[in-house]
């Protein structure tokens, strides 16, 4: 493969001889370096598609991954499969080429910037299509031409988690909240898993009555993130997030939401709550309180909390279902003044 456009858009790079991180994504697998492979090379567009849901497929009975990294391969790959169409590129791309595919896909990357997608966009798809090409290396080892560059940069993020003095703004609007009692009781409760168990939104939904026990202060969270299906874990009830499932289940009772079971948080109809109700919250919190929140930012927010509480960080990996000590580090957010903060806590015992 040749450099001469490897460098024109900064941060998508050829990798150094030898191999690439092990680190792995969401839906990601290592891919042994040193296994005899075949080219990316397909007769047409339509037969890269069929391949394409071959992997999908496999991906989804197989192993068993979640439905939105499922949507994640779609759209990643939508993106890039109307690129090839728009660009006139797919038999370039289709032939094998080395070179001619690093040529089309450093083009992809401006065709997305030059299209007004934010440089966080356009890693977010790249690393969806890296994904779903690696189960061609694994289904048939096809290399995956992707693998021949670094992620594509993106800019500096904001920080993933909010502030305490948001968490608590948060708190104060949803408790304050106008409208039925009981959807203002089942929203901050939702919520309150979120900010304090950590629990992910597609565990939230996944809730029934069983997993919740005010007693033993343990919520059974099923089915979480990873492969063949999800892992199981226990998260904990602190006494704030139990006064909040309390006023929620007081107003089921007095709803009478018998028909309710199995699932813990439903709609006014008995049925279960929808990605689409968390969504319709979540735009209703930001339209009115500014802040910028979302599912996955209040678990970013819950390890930060206990990072600025002193919790160790083994202790928070368990608590976040976390794989490792690295993955909890990366969820932690160091807000400015906490340096000045800790700095400040070095003292000697002399007189100055």
């Amino acid at each position: 493969m040749t450099n001469e456009g490897s460098q024109l858009f900064r941060g998508l790079a050829p990798l150094p001889a030898g191999g690439r991180s092990l680190r792995t994504l969401p839906g990601e697998v290592v891919v042994p370096l040193r296994v005899a492979r075949r080219p990316f090379q397909f007769a047409s567009l339509a037969r890269l598609d069929d391949e394409v849901k071959r992997a999908i497929t496999h991906g989804a009975s197989v192993e068993g991954l979640r439905d939105a990294t499922i949507r994640w391969w779609r759209d990643g790959y939508r993106i890039f499969r109307r690129f090839l169409i728009e660009s006139n590129l797919e038999v370039m791309f289709l032939r094998g080429e080395p070179d001619a595919q690093a040529r089309v896909l450093e083009g992809w990357i401006a065709w997305s910037r030059s299209r007004g997608l934010l440089h966080g966009s356009v890693r977010t798809y790249w690393r969806g299509v890296l994904s779903l090409f690696d189960r061609f290396t694994i289904l048939d080892h096809v290399e995956n031409p992707l693998r021949q560059f670094r992620l594509p940069r993106a800019s500096a993020p904001l920080p993933h988690a909010i502030s305490r003095e948001d968490a608590e703004q948060l708190i104060i609007f949803l408790r304050n909240a106008s409208g039925p009692r009981f959807r203002a009781a089942r929203n901050i409760a939702m919520v309150g898993s979120m900010l304090y168990a950590g629990l992910r939104r597609g565990e939230v939904i996944r809730l029934t009555l069983n997993d919740v026990n005010r007693l033993a202060q343990t919520i059974q969270v099923r089915r979480g993130k990873g492969r063949d299906g999800g892992k199981d874990r226990v998260a904990y009830i602190p006494s704030q997030l139990a006064a909040l499932l309390a006023a929620y289940e007081r107003e089921r009772e007095v709803r009478g939401d018998a028909l309710a079971k199995p699932y813990f948080l439903h709609d006014r109809r008995s049925e279960p709550i929808t990605e689409g109700t968390i969504r319709r919250l979540f735009a209703t919190i930001r339209a009115k309180t500014r802040l910028e929140v979302a599912p996955h930012r209040l678990r970013h927010t819950f390890v930060t909390l206990l990072r600025q509480a002193g919790v160790a960080d083994r202790i928070t990996m368990d608590l976040a279902g976390h794989a490792s000590l690295a993955m909890v580090q990366r969820y932690s957010t160091v807000f400015s003044g906490e340096h000045l903060e800790a700095a400040e806590r070095l003292r000697l015992d002399v007189d100055l």
